[in-house]
Formats: C-alpha cells, sequence, structure tokens
C-alpha cells in the first residue's frame, strides 16, 4: 500500500512538475462582476513570444442606468520573479 501511494505521488509530482514549464500559446478567460449591475467579459490572450502576450477583451455591462458593451485590446510584458511566477505590464485601449 505504501509503494503505490508512494508510486502515485511521485507521478503527479513529476506531471505537476513537467506542465508547469509549458505555458500554452493561447488562453480563454472569463470574468463576472457586480459593481452596480451584471458584468462578463470573455478574454482572449495570445503568447507573441516567451515574453510577450496580445489581449483581446469583450465584456457586457447591464446596471440601472446604463447598459454597455465594450471593447479591450492589450499588449503585455512578461517578467520571471521565480520559477513559476510571472508579473507582467502592459497598455492597450478600449472601445464603449
Amino acid at each position: 500500500m505504501k509503494k503505490n501511494l508512494l508510486f502515485v505521488y511521485l507521478l503527479f509530482s513529476f506531471i505537476t512538475t513537467s506542465n508547469a514549464q509549458n505555458l500554452s500559446k493561447n488562453a480563454l478567460g472569463l470574468r463576472l462582476g457586480n459593481n452596480d449591475g451584471f458584468g462578463a467579459e470573455f478574454s482572449y490572450q495570445r503568447a507573441l513570444s516567451s515574453s510577450n502576450r496580445a489581449e483581446i477583451d469583450l465584456g457586457w455591462q447591464n446596471s440601472n442606468n446604463v447598459s454597455a458593451i465594450k471593447l479591450t485590446g492589450l499588449y503585455q510584458w512578461v517578467w520571471q520573479i521565480d520559477n513559476g511566477l510571472n508579473w507582467y505590464a502592459g497598455a492597450g485601449a478600449g472601445i464603449i
């Protein structure tokens, strides 16, 4: 029993470590919020290189005073802080 648990632990550690080193070129996301009403935003990121990303967001907000659709484009620079931990800065523009 102990050998089986050790094997499962080692296998899981190996899979987690090997997957943590590779980031996908594409990413999809969803943001939900509730400031003064309900809002949702769909996000798509594309890796341009190992340190640059482009992001496009399409959002919708519905509140008591206003309903809006928003399109945003972002360019991001990514820097590694530590193994597996990155930070980024970016610039972009949006249309409501």
